[in-house]
C-alpha cells in the first residue's frame, strides 16, 4: 500500500481526475464497511456506485475497521449469501437473529 501512495504522489494521482472517464467496473462486488472505522471515514465510500455497476454495499453500525474480527458471524453470513446468489441481509437483520457479533 505504501508504494501505491508513493506512486500516486509522484505521478499526481491523488485528487486529480484522469482525462476520459473509465467505464464502471462490471464485476459483481460485495463491499462491507464498519461505520466506526477511525482509519477511513465512511464518507470515503460515498459515490462508489458510480464506479461499480453491480455493487452490494452493507454497513456494520457500531463496528470499526476490523469487521471480520468484531462481527465474524455477520461477515460470513453476508459473504455466504452473496456467493450463493441470495439477497445479502443487512447487519441489523443478522444481528437480530443472534448470529451477528462474536459468532
Amino acid at each position: 500500500m505504501i508504494n501505491w501512495y508513493r506512486a500516486a504522489f509522484r505521478y499526481g494521482g491523488l485528487g486529480r481526475t484522469r482525462k476520459g472517464a473509465s467505464p464502471p467496473i462490471q464485476t459483481p462486488t460485495l463491499f462491507l464497511w464498519g461505520d466506526r472505522d477511525v482509519a477511513l471515514s465512511i464518507r470515503t465510500t460515498w459515490g462508489t456506485e458510480k464506479y461499480v455497476s453491480d455493487l452490494t454495499f452493507r454497513v456494520f453500525p457500531g463496528v470499526s475497521h476490523w469487521i471480520q474480527q468484531e462481527a465474524p458471524g455477520a461477515v460470513n453470513a453476508m459473504i455466504e449469501a452473496w456467493l450463493s446468489g441470495k439477497r445479502v441481509p443487512e447487519y441489523s437483520e443478522i444481528n437480530a437473529s443472534g448470529s451477528g457479533v462474536g459468532s
